[in-house]
């Protein structure tokens, strides 16, 4: 499972974000909804703000998702430290190897 959850979480956030492109072959996402709606009260720029807004909300819960199940498998990038002056520990041993 640490091997095989960040690619398909990539692939995942990747897929999430080419579904605009769904809205060329006529498919129903989000763009498609956004452009019915705009077709008939007009208000463009709005909505489309609203659509990226849900694009944006939709990609970082997942990367969230994505390095919460990365970070609980053990394989995180990044070793966060934990406890009271966790952190302070951690900006000491980069100081003391520099």
């Amino acid at each position: 499972m640490r091997v095989i959850i960040p690619p398909i979480g990539n692939q995942t956030i990747s897929m999430l974000k080419t579904t605009s492109l769904v809205s060329v072959v006529a498919a129903q996402d989000l763009l498609t909804r956004v452009q019915n709606i705009y077709a008939t009260n007009f208000l463009i720029i709005e909505l489309l703000l609203v659509a990226s807004i849900w694009y944006l909300v939709t990609t970082t819960l997942a990367s969230l998702a994505q390095s919460w199940i990365e970070a609980r498998l053990g394989r995180s990038p990044v070793a966060v430290p934990r406890g009271a002056g966790g952190w302070r520990r951690l900006a000491d041993a980069i100081a003391s190897k520099g």
